[in-house]
């Protein structure tokens, strides 16, 4: 069996947050095609200079109905000051302030599908 490189994860801490405004793409992924998310990433780049309201210089990988039989859905976005004006494609979550456990990934680009089979 072959050896897997872990990815470069900084310290997991937990933390109270303040709300947040995430814009981007979601897609459903399960083991087969989990290695497309890259091409999610890619799908959005054009739209970092479109959208405005945009904050910060960070990008969120957000994972959300995590099923094991059925797979997960994955939003690739970036935060925003508000979720109006934004294009038709480009969806918009709001995250309510709460406690969050971060752990941050630092994935060169397009390499994000290889690290997320990997995390565990």
């Amino acid at each position: 069996m072959p050896i897997r490189e872990k990815p470069a994860l900084d310290t997991p801490r937990i933390e109270v947050r303040k709300p947040l405004a995430v814009a981007g793409l979601r897609k459903r992924y399960d083991a087969r095609t989990v290695s497309n998310i890259p091409s999610l990433w890619r799908e959005l780049q054009p739209y970092w200079a479109k959208v405005t309201g945009r904050t910060g210089k960070g990008a969120f990988g957000l994972i959300f109905d995590m099923n094991n039989a059925e797979g997960f859905d994955y939003f690739a976005g970036f935060e925003v000051s508000s979720d109006k004006n934004l294009p038709a494609e480009i969806l918009a979550i709001k995250v309510p302030a709460q406690i969050r456990n971060l752990c941050p990934l630092r994935s060169r680009f397009g390499n994000q599908g290889h690290d997320v089979r990997n995390l565990g």
